[in-house]
């Protein structure tokens, strides 16, 4: 009964700060009970409470990076039917003073070796060897200088890996800091805030159908959705691009998929 009132908890939290935010000016004796479901749920998951938080958004793990995401762009690259490149670029917002650095992840490949990442713009690269056999490769993207709360920076990083053949089934990006903006497009193509994932598939390899996933289990998250879902995105040419319109919380995993023949 414990965990599900926790996991419970998970949910109703930020709906309740929704229903209760257009009463604040109204009432501001609402706040206090807002502040009780927010450390009742940190109890009960790990999160530290002394975390000042952007406007809106869940509360993050205890070990969040301290960084605020205003744009977010991965693109992929597959191979065949595997992912063998992916470009990110960041916009951040510092969350606290003395911020030098972003830890990038990357899944290994079906060697098990880490790929080779590498800074593009912005940063500079130091990987960090992975904790044990299978986990993600870690790397250091370390700034030109120290960022102090409320800076912002832009920086860009990619991971190649050259021992690819594991079946790739979608593109996820883990929220490991304190969110992402809501998204948004210039002249309704480029990305200027927010999350965007884009995927450009190798020619003579297109999955049959793709969608975009948001805060779902992993067995959803590969469920294919109706073809006259909202969420099925059209292949354009040999490439899909999806940005997320809403905020992207900690915590959370949000994403496309595709379906292979």
């Amino acid at each position: 009964m414990q965990k599900a009132w926790a996991d419970g908890l998970r949910d109703l939290v930020p709906a309740l700060e929704g229903k209760l935010a257009s009463l604040t000016e109204a009432g501001a004796g609402w706040t206090p009970y807002v502040e009780i479901a927010r450390r009742v749920e940190a109890e009960a998951s790990g999160i530290d409470v002394s975390k000042t938080l952007p406007s809106g958004y869940r509360r993050p793990s205890a070990g969040a990076q301290p960084v605020f995401l205003e744009l977010f762009v991965t693109t992929v690259f597959m191979r065949r039917r595997a992912s063998y490149r992916r470009i990110t670029d960041r916009l951040i917002t510092a969350q606290e003073d003395g911020l030098d650095d972003y830890i990038a992840r990357a899944l290994a490949g079906s060697t098990g070796n880490p790929p080779d990442v590498r800074a593009l713009w912005g940063c500079r690269a130091e990987p960090k060897p992975a904790s044990h056999p299978g986990q993600p490769a870690l790397c250091r993207l370390v700034f030109p200088r120290t960022l102090q709360k409320g800076e912002k920076h832009y920086f860009s990083s990619e991971a190649i890996d050259e021992n690819i053949s594991a079946e790739r089934e979608g593109v996820d990006v883990e929220i490991d800091h304190y969110g992402i903006a809501p998204g948004s497009l210039m002249d309704g193509h480029v990305p200027i805030s927010g999350l965007t994932v884009r995927v450009r598939f190798d020619e003579g390899y297109l999955p049959i159908s793709c969608w975009w996933h948001s805060e779902q289990t992993e067995r959803e998250r590969h469920t294919v959705p109706p073809d006259d879902s909202p969420r099925r995105i059209p292949i354009m040419g040999n490439s899909i691009q999806y940005t997320f319109p809403e905020k992207c919380h900690p915590r959370e995993t949000y994403g496309v998929s595709f379906l292979w023949d």
